[in-house]
C-alpha cells in the first residue's frame, strides 16, 4: 500500500536495532513508528533526531489512515522549509 505511491520508498523493520541500522544507512525523511515496540519509541526518536534533526516522526496504529497521515506531515513540513521529502521508514 505505502510503496504504491509514487517517490515514497517504504523500508520496514522489526527490531528497534534494524531500525537504527537501517536509518543509519540511509537518509530517510520520514519515520513512521508503530505500537509494535511502545517502549522503544522514547529511543527510536533521541536517535533519529539526533542524526537528521529534520526527520519527520509519525506516531500512527491505524494502518487505514497511515497514507494520509504520511501525506498530511510532508506537506506541513513542505510549508515550512520549503523541501518536498518523499522517503520513510516504518518501524
Amino acid at each position: 500500500m505505502i510503496n504504491n505511491n509514487t517517490g515514497w520508498n517504504a523500508v520496514m523493520a522489526t527490531t528497534s536495532e534494524e531500525a537504527i541500522e537501517k536509518f543509519h544507512q540511509s537518509d530517510f525523511k520520514v519515520a513512521v513508528l508503530t505500537n509494535s515496540l511502545q517502549d522503544e519509541k522514547i529511543k527510536l526518536r533521541k536517535i533519529f533526531t539526533l542524526q537528521n534533526p529534520a526527520v519527520i516522526l509519525i506516531e500512527s496504529s491505524n494502518d487505514d489512515l497511515l497514507i494520509t497521515e504520511i501525506t498530511e506531515a510532508i506537506e506541513r513540513k513542505a510549508k515550512t522549509t520549503c523541501t518536498h521529502s518523499h522517503l520513510w521508514m516504518m518501524h
